[in-house]
Parts: structure tokens; C-alpha cells; sequence
């Protein structure tokens, strides 16, 4: 907890210092990224917590709308054996304050999730919705913080995942 307390405090502090970069985002852009993932999974009064790598395309079909899609994969052990998940997600992002250093959004998140377990493979649907905002440290380049929910059911079981993702975005 002192980790991600301290994760907070420092994203708190880059949110607010004051700078001349002038950035933002415009209709036409394209946002690449990568994500570095700690989350909480909830099922049945069992928390797992996990690591996780991420990709990230997205198009602004205006300067405050993105349209993008951001595909993810784990790979856990356990006591109980091994596993691996794969997330492939649409999201539409709305972002305010598009001019500026500091950029909030948010938006629903849609797609499936393939999970693999020894012999057994299932896919299934997942969606959820995600809150953040990016910093820019230039005109193309900004720390993308993120707050998500993702929710799904694999094996008749919901999965209830609440996840911190940071991230680096540059935009052409």
C-alpha cells in the first residue's frame, strides 16, 4: 500500500507543476503507448493482485474524442497451476481541457478476454469504464495516468478487477 501510496503522491505533484509546453490534443492525432498494469482482482472474497503489460492505439477523431483500442496479456502462477490472459478492448475516450498540460478523461471500455488454465481455454465478453488524465512533458509526449474497472465471467465466476495503469503516450 506504501508503494501505490506513493505512486499517487507523485502523479498528485507532476499534475500540478507549471511549465510552458504547449501541448493538448487535436482531431487527426495518433496516440501511441505503453501501459505497466498493477491491479486488484476480486472473485469470491479472493484478491489477486497482478502485473501486466499493455499496448495502446488510439485516433482522435476530434480534439476531444478518441477512439481507441488497447490489447494486454498476464501470465500467473499459482498453487493451483498456471495460467494466461489475454484482454483485447475498444475504448472511446472523452477528454477535457484539450489545450493544456493536464488532460482528464474518461470512458466505457468493451471487448473480450481469452484466459487459459492447463487443458481448459475459454473467451468471453468483458467491459468496464476508466477515469485518468495525461501530463505532458512535451508536444508529443505525455504520462498517462489511469484508473479502470473491468468486469467479466469465465467459468461461470465474475471477475470483478480494479486496476492503476501508468503509462508513456507519444503523438503524431
Amino acid at each position: 500500500m506504501k508503494k501505490f501510496g506513493t505512486v499517487v503522491f507523485l502523479i498528485g505533484i507532476l499534475s500540478f507543476f507549471p511549465s510552458t509546453i504547449l501541448a493538448g490534443t487535436n482531431a487527426g492525432d495518433v496516440e501511441i503507448g505503453a501501459q505497466i498494469i498493477l491491479s486488484n482482482t476480486s472473485v469470491d472474497n479472493d484478491d489477486t493482485t497482478t502485473f501486466t503489460i499493455a499496448g495502446k492505439i488510439s485516433i482522435f477523431a476530434t480534439s476531444w474524442l478518441s477512439l481507441g483500442i488497447t490489447p494486454s496479456g498476464s501470465l500467473t502462477e499459482s498453487d493451483s497451476g498456471d495460467s494466461s490472459s489475454i484482454f483485447f478492448e475498444f475504448e472511446p475516450n472523452f477528454h477535457f481541457n484539450t489545450s493544456g498540460i493536464n488532460v482528464p478523461y474518461f470512458g466505457p471500455h468493451v471487448g473480450f478476454i481469452k484466459f487459459e488454465s492447463g487443458t481448459t481455454d475459454e473467451t468471453e465478453f468483458s467491459y468496464g469504464a476508466q477515469i485518468g488524465f495525461k501530463t505532458f512533458f512535451s508536444e508529443n509526449t505525455a504520462l498517462d495516468s489511469q484508473l479502470r474497472f473491468t468486469r467479466w465471467e469465465i467459468f461461470d465466476t465474475e471477475f470483478d478487477d480494479l486496476s492503476l495503469r501508468l503509462g508513456i503516450n507519444i503523438y503524431f
